[in-house]
């Protein structure tokens, strides 16, 4: 590159995305002031896109020629280069460049050199380094979440909310991630969502069915992440479905939607006894409560049990130690059996009613309200006896004074 002291050389250019007649991606760049990502500039180089680059180029005096060149390597590793005449003039663009007859490399793919030349024939140089981007963003399943738990792809997942926060991230090693598409799609009466028609089309960057919404990624190198509250889900043993769609920078976009089931339940359940539901013990043998539980949609998650002792007692079907009993939920008859150990039976002094609440969730987080199922009444009073008439068929009766009493 030759400098004069005296004279300077100024180079804006745009490089314009065409396909047809119709700029899908623009980028624009100021000598040693230019960023993109990884500090090149990506374009899909398939067959048929052509690009154009732009732009002006100042002198202190008069411009003579602009000039551009393109550097790379074709299929066979061998080096190729093409250029266009140059043009005179401030302003000048480079048309129907086609960079499909390039491969990619190790490093940047291809080198666009841009010369302006004035009258006194000092040339400065601008150079673009061009990565290819044929591959379009792939979903990645590590720590995807939905309303902040693990998601299951394998079995059904349930909720109780209508919007849900949605976090998860693509593998996109190129030009970055554009938009992400969604589609939210709800079940029928009596079926799952039916996926609707995403079909892409990219002269117009629009979808046969128009996505519920859409949103941006946050660059992590060779990922980009997103969390993004979806909805609206309706209750229903049916699953709503999530599709997603990834455009990166230069048009790529995925194949196949990425596709989320979704159950709703919004219904708290409901727990009963089916026993007498009043427990009289004196501490010498255990002693249980028997009773069913009510959920409509996702099932019992379980129950929790709570004996209003001086010390409130908490007995559940989570518990892994048993103390003072246990707490056992059968799913096939939606039964539930409280077993109250006779050692922790004795250890209660006091002979007042001790109330027994019950709560029961459900798989979606649905939680019914505390309501009583039974009593704990403890009777260490032994009962008397007395008023014992006796009598045979020699010497008639007699009756032994006394009184009987017990207090239950």
């Amino acid at each position: 590159m030759q400098y004069n002291d005296i004279r300077s050389f100024s180079v804006m250019a745009y490089l314009l995305f065409l396909c047809g007649n119709k700029i899908i991606k623009s980028y624009a760049f100021f000598v040693n002031s230019f960023k993109t990502r990884n500090l090149a500039y990506y374009i899909n180089n398939a067959g048929g896109n052509e690009f154009t680059i732009t732009g002006i180029s100042t002198d202190n005096y008069t411009l003579s020629l602009t000039s551009i060149s393109i550097e790379g390597v074709d299929s066979e590793g061998t080096k190729k280069s093409i250029s266009q005449a140059s043009v005179a003039g401030a302003s000048w663009s480079f048309s129907g460049i086609g960079f499909s007859e390039f491969a990619a490399r190790s490093g940047v793919d291809a080198v666009v050199t841009v010369t302006a030349t004035d009258t006194a024939e000092n040339e400065a140089d601008y150079t673009l380094n061009i990565e290819f981007d044929t591959t379009a963003p792939s979903w990645n399943n590590t720590n995807f979440t939905v309303n902040d738990g693990a998601y299951d792809s394998e079995n059904a997942n349930w909720y109780n909310s209508a919007s849900m926060p949605f976090t998860g991230s693509y593998t996109e090693d190129g030009s970055g991630i554009e938009t992400v598409y969604y589609w939210v799609v709800n079940p029928s009466t009596s079926a799952d969502a039916a996926a609707p028609d995403m079909t892409y089309t990219a002269s117009t960057e629009s979808f046969a069915t128009d996505p519920t919404g859409q949103f941006s990624t946050a660059d992590a190198g060779s990922t980009e992440t997103f969390k993004a509250t979806l909805g609206t889900f309706v209750a229903s043993s049916y699953a709503n479905k999530v599709y997603f769609k990834a455009v990166d920078k230069v048009g790529n976009i995925t194949s196949d939607a990425q596709e989320i089931s979704v159950y709703i339940d919004s219904a708290a359940p409901s727990i009963a006894t089916s026993s007498s539901s009043t427990i009289l013990t004196n501490g010498t043998a255990d002693k249980s409560l028997t009773g069913t539980v009510t959920d409509d949609a996702s099932g019992v998650d379980g129950i929790t049990v709570t004996l209003g002792t001086p010390t409130p007692v908490i007995i559940s079907t989570s518990d892994t130690t048993f103390t003072n009993g246990k707490l056992d939920y059968t799913p096939s008859n939606s039964s539930w059996t409280l077993t109250l150990y006779s050692a922790f039976l004795s250890s209660i002094s006091s002979e007042d009613s001790i109330s027994i609440t019950a709560v029961v969730t459900d798989v979606a987080g649905n939680a019914s309200s505390a309501s009583t199922v039974g009593t704990l009444m403890v009777d260490s009073t032994e009962p008397t006896i007395a008023n014992i008439a006796v009598s045979d068929s020699v010497s008639g009766s007699m009756t032994v004074d006394g009184s009987s009493k017990d207090v239950y």
